[in-house]
C-alpha cells in the first residue's frame, strides 16, 4: 500500500488538473447520466474475483466485512489488516504487514460461502 498510494496520489492529481484550468464554465465536459438510467441489481451477477478491504482490528480480534464479523489475532488489537474475499473460492484472507516488512503475511482463512451463484468473470461484461 505504501508504494502503490505514492502512484495513487499522483494520478488523481493529475486528473484532477483540468479544475485548476481557467476556462469557462460552459467549455467544461458535461458528464451527466440520462435520467432514465436505470441499474437493476436484482440483475447483477456476483462473479469470479477479489475484492479487497482494509480494517481496523477491534480490541476483541474482530473485523467486521460485509455486516459480518471475523476472527482475526489477538496480537493485532488497534492494527489495520488487508482482507481479501475470493469469490470463486469462497475464501475471506487476512493480511497484516509490519511496520519495517517487505511483504504481508497471511494472518487467517476463513471460509465465506456465498449462497448464490458465482459466476465466471466474463471481459465482456
Amino acid at each position: 500500500m505504501r508504494k502503490k498510494s505514492k502512484i495513487f496520489q499522483k494520478q488523481h492529481n493529475e486528473s484532477q488538473k483540468w479544475k485548476n484550468r481557467k476556462k469557462k464554465l460552459d467549455e467544461l465536459p458535461i458528464r451527466r447520466i440520462p435520467e432514465n438510467f436505470e441499474i437493476d441489481v436484482n440483475k447483477l451477477p456476483i462473479t469470479e474475483g477479489k475484492v479487497h478491504f482494509i480494517r481496523k482490528v477491534k480490541k476483541d480480534d474482530k473485523i467486521s466485512v460485509l455486516n459480518e464479523d471475523f476472527d482475526v489475532d489477538e496480537s493485532l488489537a488497534y492494527e489495520y489488516v488487508w482482507t481479501t474475499l475470493d469469490t470463486k473460492e469462497e475464501k475471506l484472507m487476512i493480511y497484516h504487514r509490519e511496520e519495517k516488512a517487505d511483504e504481508a503475511r497471511l494472518v487467517k482463512v476463513h471460509e465465506y460461502r456465498i449462497d448464490e451463484e458465482v459466476k465466471p468473470f466474463d471481459v465482456g461484461f
